[in-house]
C-alpha cells in the first residue's frame, strides 16, 4: 500500500513539474528580454569597436601620407636653395 501511495505521489508530482514548465511566468518573460538587450549591446559594442578601429587606420594613413607629402616639400626646398 506504501508503494502504490508513493508511486502516485511521485507521478503526481511529476505531473505538476512538467506542466509548470510548459507555462512562461513573468520572470522568464523578463529574462528573456535581459537576454536579448544583452545580446543587442553586445553586438552594438563590437560594430562601435570596429567603426573606431576603421577610423584609426584610416587617420594613420592619412598622417603617413601627410608626412611623405611634407617631407617631399621640404627636399624640394633643400634642393632649391
Amino acid at each position: 500500500m506504501k508503494h502504490r501511495i508513493l508511486v502516485a505521489l511521485t507521478a503526481t508530482l511529476l505531473a505538476i513539474s512538467l506542466s509548470a514548465c510548459e507555462k512562461e511566468g513573468p520572470a522568464e518573460k523578463a529574462g528573456k528580454s535581459v537576454d536579448e538587450a544583452a545580446s543587442q549591446a553586445k553586438q552594438s559594442m563590437e560594430d562601435a569597436g570596429e567603426s573606431l578601429k576603421q577610423g584609426a587606420e584610416e587617420a594613420k594613413d592619412k598622417t603617413a601620407k601627410m608626412s611623405d607629402s611634407l617631407s617631399d616639400e621640404s627636399q624640394s626646398q633643400d634642393q632649391s636653395q
